[in-house]
């Protein structure tokens, strides 16, 4: 049975330039339909799975969740324990924006379990910051740590992104070092990646903002890996790094292909083998549940090949890595007899080491991971 579960909330007070992740911008009466639907999907989804589920993680993303209204909040929170469990070594993640931060929601936040906060900084550079469309600058952040740390949640995790338009190795340094003298327990690392239709890539295409080349960026990559090392940020995946005991266990259970139950427009969960998309649109999820009917969504059943092939791909998102005889037992996939040449090649030019049935990425293979991982997967996948 799952033990992890993820909520997700589209809200956000203003969009990005350069996110693509579903969102929508927040709407006071919106939001009060959003949480009965949320709270029917899920009742009607755990209806197939009685009693409450003990969850060793319970993680709420967006969106800025942090937006929320405290009636909204106490409305999901509850329909969230009529199903689960939530114990005191539940980790229970929210994300959070430095702008949405206040003592009052923290408080709110903290009476019902919230033990680690997610806050989105992404820059310390007021500059930056605004090229991205972020509504919050480089004090917020601060202040909402202080406030965060006074609240007594002792848990948190700072987002930074790299390899922004105009960015120097002095930049990245100086975002780097601010976000360590915070001193949080988590930071993630992000490449700037543009997808789908947002407006820095089209800022981009038109020649307006100009990004460093991906030698630049990889470079930069292999620096701030070594940097938060010696600050005793040890790297636990591509774009995550943690001190001792720290690691998000909540996206641990991701890549080491565990079950979780998910909620929300856009959500996706995986039970048993198999895979619901809930289709990102707000309408229609409110409208499909204010009747009792789930969300129009897509179901998979994942089969054998696909298994395999996310095995070998979140694996080596990993720095512990893929064990190779994990494949040969449940796959009967032989990677050192099936990529031998490959993987003599990768090892040459620094990109992986063998370590007995292991295989880990070194830090500038991690940079790479997807197309290593794709070159080493089965031709049939």
């Amino acid at each position: 049975m799952a033990s992890s579960c993820y909520v997700h909330i589209p809200f956000c007070q203003s969009i990005c330039n350069y996110c693509d992740f579903y969102r929508v911008i927040h709407n006071s009466d919106r939001e009060k339909e959003f949480a009965a639907a949320l709270t029917t999907e899920i009742k009607l989804r755990m209806r197939i799975s009685p009693g409450r589920h003990k969850l060793e993680s319970l993680y709420i993303g967006g969106g800025t969740p942090s937006l929320l209204s405290e009636e909204s909040w106490r409305r999901i929170v509850t329909s969230i324990t009529d199903c689960f469990v939530i114990y005191k070594e539940t980790e229970f993640t929210i994300e959070a924006n430095p702008e949405s931060v206040n003592e009052t929601k923290l408080a709110l936040l903290a009476d019902l379990g919230v033990n680690r906060i997610s806050l989105g900084a992404q820059s310390f550079d007021d500059a930056n910051l605004k090229k991205l469309g972020r509504i919050h600058d480089s004090r917020q952040v601060s202040r909402a740590v202080e406030l965060i740390r006074d609240m007594g949640i002792e848990n948190l995790s700072i987002d930074l992104i790299f390899g922004l338009p105009g960015e120097t190795d002095k930049l990245l340094c100086h975002d780097l070092a601010q976000a360590i003298a915070l001193e949080p327990e988590h930071i993630s690392l992000y490449a700037l990646t543009l997808e789908g239709d947002v407006p820095m890539r089209s800022e981009v295409v038109k020649g307006d903002l100009l990004l460093p080349d991906d030698d630049t960026v990889a470079a930069r990559y292999i620096d701030a890996v070594e940097y938060l090392r010696k600050r005793d940020y040890a790297q636990y995946e591509i774009s995550n790094f943690s001190r001792s005991g720290r690691k998000c266990r909540h996206n641990l259970n991701y890549w080491s292909l565990g079950d979780y139950h998910a909620f929300g427009p856009a959500a996706v969960s995986t039970l048993d083998g198999v895979r619901v998309k809930n289709d990102p649109d707000i309408e229609a999820y409110i409208d499909s549940l204010s009747v009792g009917e789930l969300p129009p969504g897509d179901e998979e059943q994942l089969d054998q090949g696909k298994r395999l092939l996310e095995t070998v791909f979140l694996s080596l998102r990993l720095t512990r890595g893929l064990d190779t005889s994990l494949l040969k037992e449940k796959f009967g996939y032989d990677m050192h007899r099936k990529r031998r040449e490959l993987l003599i090649q990768l090892q040459e030019s620094d990109d992986l080491t063998l370590e007995g049935e292991y295989i880990r990425l070194t830090t500038k293979g991690l940079y790479r991971s997807d197309l290593i991982a794709s070159h080493l997967c089965p031709d049939f996948v």
